[in-house]
C-alpha cells in the first residue's frame, strides 16, 4: 500500500519560541537554533563563518578550509 498523503512538513531547526531578529552581520532576519548564534545576534551562516575564522586566526588550519572567509575570501 502506497501513501499518497502529500502535505508534509518541514522540520523547524529553530528553537521554540523566539521571535526573529536581524543577523548583525548579513541583515538577514532570522532566529535562534540553539547553537549559540542567537545570542551574537547572528544567524547559522554567519556564525558558521565566525566560527571558521576564529579557528584560523586561533590555530590555523591543516590545510584550506571551506566555509572559512580567511581561506576562502568572498570580496
Amino acid at each position: 500500500m502506497t501513501n499518497t498523503n502529500t502535505d508534509f512538513k518541514a522540520i523547524s531547526k529553530f528553537k521554540p519560541g523566539t521571535t526573529t531578529y536581524k543577523c548583525g552581520d548579513c541583515g538577514k532576519m532570522t532566529r535562534d537554533t540553539g547553537m549559540g548564534e542567537g545570542s551574537l545576534d547572528l544567524c547559522v551562516r554567519c556564525y558558521d563563518e565566525a566560527t571558521n575564522e576564529n579557528e584560523h586566526n586561533d590555530y590555523g588550519h591543516d590545510d584550506l578550509m571551506v566555509g572559512c572567509p580567511r581561506c576562502y575570501p568572498t570580496d
